[in-house]
């Protein structure tokens, strides 16, 4: 029964087949206990940062090579600590301009906090082959649309 009536009996029926897939991500540690709660309610299953899945769902598209390239250059950053590595969903952009957004304003803004947690070394940056100047891509950029800019640029020179 549900707790407010509507028109009809007020009953609500769950269907047999329906599953509920929700998502976790494990590094977010402030919300413990809320995570030890839902592990009592439900199934888990892992799935880790997996490079494949970038090349299955961007096979023969233009960002592909470049998404796997970022996508490992992130990952190889946070090698030592598997439970903070970056998911394979930021990278599944299919033009260059979308992939460099995710990258400045999602993939970035969470290797920074990294960096300020002291996960990662001072002076890290996105090591990318191809990179102009072969510093890296800064993980806190002073003028991100210029970075963002910079990053479109060498994703549609990465073939």
């Amino acid at each position: 029964a549900l707790q407010y009536r509507s028109p009809g009996d007020g009953s609500f029926n769950v269907p047999d087949n329906l599953v509920v897939i929700g998502t976790m991500n494990t590094a977010d540690r402030s919300i413990a206990h809320i995570d030890y709660a839902i592990r009592r309610r439900f199934d888990f299953v892992f799935v880790p940062p997996d490079p494949a899945v970038i090349h299955a769902e961007l096979s023969g598209q233009p960002t592909e090579k470049a998404a796997i390239e970022l996508f490992a250059a992130v990952n190889n950053l946070l090698k030592q600590y598997p439970d903070k590595q970056v998911g394979h969903s930021y990278f599944l952009k299919k033009s260059a301009a979308e992939l460099a957004e995710s990258v400045v304003f999602q993939v970035l803004p969470l290797l920074y906090d990294y960096l300020q947690e002291g996960v990662l070394p001072d002076g890290a940056s996105l090591l990318v082959k191809g990179w102009p100047g072969g510093a890296g891509i800064p993980l806190r950029p002073d003028r991100p649309f210029e970075i963002m800019a910079a990053i479109q640029q060498w994703i549609e020179g990465c073939k």
